[in-house]
């Protein structure tokens, strides 16, 4: 009987000592197979000519309006450490409101009885480059306010004018910034932001290229 388990125990130790060589015959296997998943990660330079690298994800926002271009550069150093890019833009101009522009007579007795048809009217206008100028017309309404009263001097007086908007120049700053996806502005970003530039808006908006360069000018 102790002959009989010596055996088997024997056996055992034959079946164990087969199963672990099989093992370390797969594992250079395993290693060769992980070091061909690391070869897969090529270099831009190890390229083939008809393969691209995949593009760089990112997010663009606006921020604005700055009073001026060294606040929006000022704002733009505290995004250093999140951004790809930046672009600074002057704003579009501020509209403060409008004229009503009409053509100036080259004669000048024209030229008189135009002004007594406004005068009619109830106008006194200004000159300005070849154009007797109506208003302005301000406010939340001066738009529309301008339009009617454009309308009115058609029907009443048969006079032709053109809508001018009033810009104020300077307007500000704009600046036009590029993240990585993932690397959003944060809130707490966003209020840093808003309580060194109150007022100021921080969208997101669609991405169209890269930004331009800053400029010192």
């Amino acid at each position: 009987m102790l002959r009989w388990l010596l055996l088997l125990l024997l056996l055992c130790n034959a079946l164990l000592f087969l199963w672990y060589a099989q093992r370390q015959q797969l594992q250079p296997d395993r290693v060769a197979e992980r070091q061909e998943e690391v070869t897969r990660l090529r270099l831009l330079h190890e390229l083939t000519a008809g393969e691209r690298a995949q593009p760089l994800q990112i997010e663009c926002y606006r921020l604005g309006v700055f009073a001026n271009r060294a606040e929006a550069r000022q704002a733009s150093r505290q995004l250093e450490s999140i951004v790809l890019n930046v672009g600074l833009r002057d704003a579009p101009d501020l509209i403060l409101g409008y004229h009503l522009a009409v053509q100036q007579p080259s004669e000048r007795q024209a030229q008189r009885e135009l002004l007594d048809l406004l005068a009619l009217a109830g106008w006194v206008p200004e000159t300005r480059a070849g154009q007797f100028l109506l208003g302005p017309f301000t406010g939340e309404q001066a738009q529309s306010e301008a339009l009617r009263e454009r309308d009115a001097l058609n029907t009443a007086l048969g006079l032709v004018s053109s809508l001018t908007p009033i810009a104020r120049p300077d307007a500000g700053a704009l600046l036009e910034i590029e993240v990585p996806h993932g690397a959003e502005i944060d809130t707490a970003t966003g209020q840093l932001l808003m309580r060194s530039w109150p007022g100021i808006k921080i969208e997101k908006k669609v991405c169209s290229g890269l930004a331009q360069p800053q400029s010192d000018q």
